[in-house]
C-alpha cells in the first residue's frame, strides 16, 4: 500500500508467498511504505482497515498478525 492508500496487488490471494515464517501456506501479506522518517498516516491506515474487512468477506480469516520493524 502506497502512502496515499493506493493498493497494488502484486499475487493473486491462491498464490503461495514467502510472507510469515511456518504460515505462508495460509498467510496473505500486506506491506505498507514507510519508515522512521514516513510515518503511516490515518489515510492508509484506514484503507489497511477497509482491506482487511474486504478480505474477510471473501476468505475464512481467523487472525491479523502485524509487526514493527524498525
Amino acid at each position: 500500500m502506497d502512502r496515499d492508500a493506493t493498493i497494488f496487488r502484486l499475487m493473486p490471494e491462491t498464490a503461495l508467498g514467502r510472507h510469515t515464517i511456518s504460515l505462508n501456506y495460509m498467510a496473505i501479506g500486506v506491506e505498507n511504505i514507510g519508515g522512521p522518517k514516513a510515518h503511516l498516516t490515518k489515510t492508509p491506515l484506514k484503507a489497511n482497515t477497509d482491506l482487511i474487512k474486504w478480505l474477510s468477506k471473501k476468505l475464512p480469516i481467523e487472525y491479523v498478525i502485524g509487526h514493527h520493524v524498525y
